[in-house]
């Protein structure tokens, strides 16, 4: 199955005021991967899954499923989730704790500007 095209973007985090993200410095394992726009939540943050793959290293791709689920595609795997969003044709993730646990990821902590995640 090809994955759902993402739209060009000339910057990597091409997020920006149109959104309503805010741009914050990313922590992964203890080691700042620069700032990224996201919707910061304590729990639930949502982050472009462009973004969520070029901090992880990752390669998720997506295709719809239906109106209301996508399929993610990662490491061989698959699931199904409700928790996204499009923005400006990007697909958000809004990384609730089960999608977490699904993709290997915690967060760990969040204030004002920054946001730290553990990964398993």
């Amino acid at each position: 199955v090809p994955p759902a095209p993402e739209p060009p973007e000339p910057e990597f985090f091409a997020a920006d005021a149109r959104t309503g993200a805010m741009p914050i410095q990313i922590y992964i394992d203890g080691q700042a991967r620069g700032k990224a726009y996201l919707f910061p939540h304590p729990t639930t943050p949502n982050l472009s899954l462009q973004a969520f793959n070029h901090l992880f290293g990752r390669s998720v791709y997506w295709v719809p499923a239906d109106g209301a689920t996508v399929r993610l595609f990662t490491g061989g795997r698959s699931l199904l989730t409700r928790d996204f969003t499009i923005v400006q044709g990007r697909l958000w993730l809004q990384l609730s704790p089960a999608l977490q646990e699904s993709l290997g990821v915690q967060v760990s902590a969040y204030s004002d500007s920054l946001m730290y995640f553990s990964t398993k």
